[in-house]
Formats: C-alpha cells, sequence, structure tokens
C-alpha cells in the first residue's frame, strides 16, 4: 500500500509538471529508460515528495513500465481491437499481470473456474459482449475462484432466475409494475442480508455479489483489492448522502426515533476509514489524514471498557446486550443498565411452544361433537368456535 501511496503522489507531480516517461529523454526507442535522465529526475523529485532518491528512483521507473506498457495496449487495442486487462489473481495466486483477454485465463493460471468482477459486478462471459458490460481498454479486473458446489449453486441460481423471468412476462402489466416497486425493495435488501452473512463468515469474494455500497467497498479492502475499485470513492459518496439523508446531519432523525446512535456510528466509523484509504492510494495524504482523524476520534467514543462490559455481564445481560448498550450510552454504565433493561422490557416474548393436541374422547367421537375444551389452543375446532 505504501508502494501505491508514492507512485500516486509521483503520477500526480508528473502531470502537474506535464512530464512525459514514455517518450524521450526517459524512454528510448527500445522502450529502454534513459538511466542519466532518469536519474536527474528522481533527485528533482525526491525533495518534494520528502522521500529519498532510491525510492523515488524505484517508483519512477515502475510508473515507466506501466506508461510504456500501457502505450503497447493503445497501439494493439487499436490495430486489433483486442483490449488488454490487468488482473489481479486470488490471493494463493497473488500476482498482478497484464494480458490479452482470452479463455486461457484458466488454464494459464492454474484456474478451473472463475468469475471477473469489475467494479463491485461480475461479468458475464458470453452472454453479452464485454464493452457493453463496461470493459475498456486497461480496466483492472479481480479473479476470483469459484469452487465445484459455488458452480453448481451458480447455475442452479440461473436456471431459477430464468424460470422466474418467464413466469413474470406472463403476468399482467399492472401486476408486473406492482412487482417492480415494491419487489426490487424485498429483493435488493435480501441479497444485502445474504451478503452481510456472507461477510461475518469472512466469505468476501462470494458477498461481493449481494451489497450495497459501502459493504462493497469494504470488501474489496478485505480483498486488499481497493485499486480494482475504480469508483470507490464515488460509492462511498452516495453512501455517506445516504445516511446523512436518512440519519440527520447531527443523527439528530436518529436520535429522535431510537433514542441513541450507538450502532449506527460503527456505518460511520467503516465509511471514514475507507475513505481515508482510498485517499492515500491516490497519494492525497492530507485528505487521508483528515479522515483518520474522524476515524481515532470516533473510535475512541466507540472503544468500550472492559470493566464495565464485565459489570454489565455479571448482571446476566449477554455479551451482545452489553455492548450495544454502552455505546448507545457514551460509555455510562447505570444508563446502559437501564437502557438495556427498558429494551428488554418492550421486545417481544417469545411465543410459547404448541402443546400437543388432544384426540377426542370415545363419547365425542360417537356423537360426532367435539366439546371444544379438548382441543389445543391452535387448534382448528377450537377457533372455528
Amino acid at each position: 500500500m505504501a508502494e501505491q501511496n508514492t507512485e500516486a503522489k509521483l503520477k500526480n507531480l508528473l502531470k502537474q509538471k506535464k512530464i512525459q516517461l514514455w517518450n524521450p529523454p526517459y524512454t528510448d526507442d527500445d522502450n529502454q529508460p534513459g538511466q542519466q535522465h532518469m536519474e536527474e529526475l528522481a533527485q528533482h523529485c525526491a525533495p518534494l515528495l520528502g522521500l529519498s532518491v532510491a525510492e523515488v528512483g524505484g517508483a519512477l521507473e515502475s510508473v515507466r513500465v506501466q506508461a510504456v506498457n500501457r502505450g503497447k495496449g493503445n497501439k494493439t487495442y487499436r490495430e486489433t481491437n483486442v483490449a488488454t486487462l490487468e488482473l489481479l489473481l486470488p490471493r494463493d495466486s497473488r500476482k498482478v499481470v497484464c494480458v490479452f483477454l482470452c479463455c486461457r485465463i484458466g488454464d494459464d493460471h492454474g484456474l478451473k473456474y472463475i468469475k471477473l468482477i469489475l467494479n463491485g459486478k461480475t461479468l458475464c462471459v458470453g452472454e453479452s459482449r464485454l464493452d457493453e458490460q463496461g470493459v475498456k481498454n486497461h480496466s483492472k479486473m479481480m479473479v476470483l475462484k469459484v469452487s465445484d458446489a459455488e458452480l453448481k449453486r451458480q447455475m442452479s441460481e440461473e436456471e431459477q432466475k430464468k424460470k422466474e423471468q418467464n413466469e413474470s412476462l406472463q403476468r399482467t402489466q399492472k401486476g408486473f409494475q406492482i412487482l417492480s416497486e415494491r419487489g426490487a425493495l424485498i429483493l435488493a435488501m435480501g441479497f444485502h442480508e445474504k451478503g452481510r452473512s456472507l461477510m461475518k463468515r469472512k466469505q468476501y469474494d462470494n458477498a461481493l455479489c449481494h451489497l450495497l455500497q459501502l459493504d462493497i467497498v469494504w470488501c474489496y479492502r478485505a480483498l486488499e483489492a481497493l485499486s480494482c475499485l475504480d469508483d470507490g470513492k464515488s460509492r462511498l459518496r452516495r453512501a455517506e448522502d445516504c445516511f446523512l439523508q436518512c440519519y440527520g446531519e447531527q443523527r439528530e432523525r436518529l436520535r429522535m426515533i431510537k433514542g441513541n446512535t450507538g450502532r449506527e456510528e460503527v456505518l460511520f466509523l467503516r465509511l471514514y476509514l475507507l475513505q481515508s484509504l482510498l485517499s492515500y492510494l491516490e497519494g492525497n495524504d492530507g485528505q487521508a489524514q483528515q479522515q483518520l482523524s474522524k476515524v481515532e476520534s470516533l473510535f475512541s467514543r466507540l472503544c468500550l471498557d472492559s470493566e464495565k462490559m464485565a459489570q454489565l455481564m455479571a448482571l446476566g445481560f449477554s455479551e451482545r446486550e452489553a455492548r450495544l448498550g454502552l455505546r448507545a450510552c457514551q460509555g455510562d454504565l447505570e444508563a446502559a443498565a437501564n437502557h438495556i433493561s427498558s429494551r428488554r422490557q418492550v421486545a417481544p416474548a417469545p411465543a410459547p411452544a404448541p402443546a400437543p393436541q388432544l384426540e377426542p374422547t370415545a363419547s365425542s367421537a360417537s356423537t360426532g361433537k367435539t366439546p371444544p375444551h379438548l382441543w389445543t389452543v391452535g387448534g382448528a375446532f377450537f377457533t372455528q368456535d
């Protein structure tokens, strides 16, 4: 990550000075570096970035090679219409490479079944053209392995999806509109909850296809692939706008409805942390530090006292109740205990287990009448009476 930060700051500096490393005198006709000019440029940039000449020299060469390869890819794309893509392979075979997209990806890297992720979306290879799915020359894509069980599950889901689509086409237009308005929200939230469940089990690659804005970026961070998410900042901006709209600028709407903001503050903690990381990867250290200050301030408020947690749990509260209660009451032990107790009182009591149904007596069976008192509350005859 530190290398990405250095290269990002160096690229910004070169852009400001309008220096093109892929052209002479920094790159000769054989695409080899112009050593003297590269060394002079490193000495010039090092004090501006506050780094050593050796660090800047290594980063300059890396940026130069990337630029030369990009130029080659652009030329190939213009002449043959074959795009060059950058793939981030799974962790156990992690290596960033540039290859021509073809069906040999799996063979070249020993991956039997794969799926390609571009900006949080799974590419449907074979169903539509890649450019129609947002793939461009030099796009960065993440390659994820698919197990045999996962492949079977995907095929089953695709079959079920097609079946449901065929059934929906047979419905009336009015019914379809109702489904598109209500069902879309239900479907989206169902997918999101499934994704959150997968995240809890640290199955980030499978969770990616089911999540909303903030959690998508979080999964890319967990997969160490933030550089592959071109629209990460815009996703976080949309998430922040939604939070502020729902909760209020100072969480006032949330306090009015719930009386506290404990659980939702964790969302803002993750939001600020991801914003800080993305700014750092872009070489914007000032903005990254500003966001990190928000993270540290919020974390200090959310960090719980272990002794208070133990005292609440000694009173019979669960660890989860103690944690949420302390966060809701800003660490006040007495207020947290009262808060948990009040929530327990308003929580619906669990439904009692149904008693076994009784058979009608012999006398009632002979007369054809069933006395209501011989049946449980859930029995059909009793409810009819």
